[in-house]
């Protein structure tokens, strides 16, 4: 069988598993990822360090910590809607030039088209999965302090009722990780432990006392995630009881559907089924 490789400007992450298991070789402009593959031979290469070389990406235009706003807010962005540049900085918190510096690579990566130009320029976003993808190849994940709970709770749904209690003590908390996308696209029959993600200045002893919980070296049911600047937060959401197929009570504060669909990609057990159930959620949004 001929060896063949592929050169184009960049590719979703699905299309590269896709290359590495046919054992096809490929170059991309945008990204600098080289991989040769040929028998004896295996070479991985990202060019990410060559970015101030005109045409690569600049690492201010990665998809992470607040830049990663731009691609949570856009994931979710209505079909046929077109963006505009003050809309999508306004609806991620983030400026204008950011923002512009973002298109700019996503233009060049084709998952959004430049509608017109000049003043009155908007883009259209044209590959949902490939922005997912990419932002989920690119985003931090790892909470700066991670704190293990145990709470009382006869049930792991009961368990999620009390999370709304957590207003008591911080307005800012959500429900994140495999537990939120098993909410968001209900796959198993029964919650996960809860990963949340509460505002970094809250001390973990006051969850524990609202919660009516405590730290443990052992038998954790939650994990408690914080991070210094709340990224995971910006985009949370509220969802009431009707909209969770689930026999909860009360409304629950989620990250969004993009982050939720990544942090339950790199978790354990079903949780890939989990995130494949809600990727597939996400991208029906293209013809819904």
């Amino acid at each position: 069988m001929p060896r063949r490789l592929v050169a184009t400007r960049a590719l979703a992450e699905s299309t590269r598993r896709l290359l590495r298991e046919q054992k096809v070789s490929w170059a991309e402009q945008n990204t600098g990822v080289l991989h040769l593959a040929a028998p004896g031979l295996l070479v991985d290469i990202r060019g990410e360090e060559r970015a101030s070389k005109k045409g690569w990406p600049t690492p201010r235009a990665k998809l992470q910590g607040i830049s990663g706003l731009v691609a949570e807010t856009l994931v979710d962005w209505e079909a046929g809607q077109l963006i505009q540049l003050r809309v999508l900085a306004g609806k991620a918190g983030v400026s204008t030039a950011l923002v512009s510096r973002i298109l700019q690579r996503l233009s060049a990566l084709r998952i959004v088209e430049t509608i017109a130009s000049g003043p009155s320029r908007q883009w259209a976003l044209i590959e949902r999965g490939g922005l997912l993808d990419l932002w989920a190849e690119e985003e931090e994940r790892t909470p700066s302090v991670v704190t293990p709970l145990n709470v009382w709770s006869r049930s792991p749904n009961a368990l999620l009722s009390k999370l709304p209690q957590l207003n008591q003590v911080t307005p800012l908390w959500a429900v994140g990780g495999t537990t939120a996308a098993n909410l968001y696209a209900p796959t198993l029959t029964t919650f996960p432990e809860p990963v949340i993600w509460v505002d970094a200045k809250v001390p973990f002893e006051d969850v524990a006392r609202v919660l009516g919980g405590e730290k443990v070296e052992r038998g954790a049911n939650v994990l408690l995630w914080q991070s210094e600047r709340n990224l995971a937060l910006k985009q949370s959401r509220i969802i009431e009881p009707n909209g969770f197929n689930s026999d909860l009570n009360q409304p629950l504060q989620l990250v969004s559907r993009p982050r939720a669909y990544i942090e339950a990609l790199h978790g354990a057990g079903r949780s890939q089924e989990v995130a494949q159930n809600l990727r597939e959620k996400i991208l029906r949004n293209d013809s819904e």
